[in-house]
């Protein structure tokens, strides 16, 4: 089944696609990406301002890494509240 979508940016600049169902209903379907280090808070940083996020890392480079091993990597998306998975 073919689902026709449309990236645009919101009123906010955000990217994210259109996508309009069998009903003609349409929905803005964002994605949240991160860029990320550690598994503290203050390890990660989005990558929807490229810039920014760019100057986020450097930031953490200048103030250097955190003392002992790098924390876990990875994102288990079923963990989100409301995530469906197949």
């Amino acid at each position: 089944m073919h689902v026709p979508t449309f990236l645009t940016a919101d009123h906010s600049g955000q990217p994210c696609l259109e996508i309009t169902d069998h009903n003609a209903r349409t929905r803005r379907v964002y994605v949240q990406v991160v860029f990320y280090w550690g598994d503290r808070p203050d390890e990660r940083t989005s990558t929807i301002h490229l810039p920014m996020a760019a100057e986020d890392i450097a930031a953490a480079v200048r103030r250097g890494w955190h003392e002992g091993e790098q924390g876990t990597l990875n994102i288990n998306l079923g963990n989100i509240s409301g995530a469906h998975g197949r």
